[in-house]
């Protein structure tokens, strides 16, 4: 394993990724909870503002797509012609993930709308 990581194994980059993540995370939320004094006026905090963060996500959302979409995709198909196959086997899976990141999305999205109704 070479200290560039474009070298480490995609599980390996996928933990990391999910590990710093959850940190930012954690440290973000102690943050505003010593802020407003209590996990109550925490959660009251985010509940209030659940529409804008929706709202911010959807431009995240629709940004990701059209970087996505229109600059990144058409780099990657035009790499994926260069292999032996012209790239179906590669373009198929590529197809297959990113049906995969959208489900991923609408499950994030639903459990957050879950939430904001008072589920959990």
């Amino acid at each position: 394993m070479g200290l560039h990581p474009r070298t480490w194994p995609p599980l390996l980059v996928a933990a990391l990724t999910f590990l710093l993540v959850v940190l930012l995370s954690g440290m973000i939320a102690s943050v505003a909870i010593s802020l407003l004094g209590s996990l109550t006026a925490f959660q009251s905090a985010m509940h209030v503002a659940a529409p804008w963060l929706f709202l911010w996500r959807c431009g995240l959302y629709g940004l990701g797509f059209v970087l996505w979409r229109y600059r990144l995709r058409p780099r990657t198909v035009a790499r994926l012609q260069d292999d032996q196959d012209g790239g179906q086997a590669a373009y198929a899976m590529l197809v297959r993930l990113e049906r995969h990141v959208l489900v991923v999305v609408a499950l994030i999205e639903l459990y957050n709308l879950y939430n904001w109704l008072g589920g959990a």
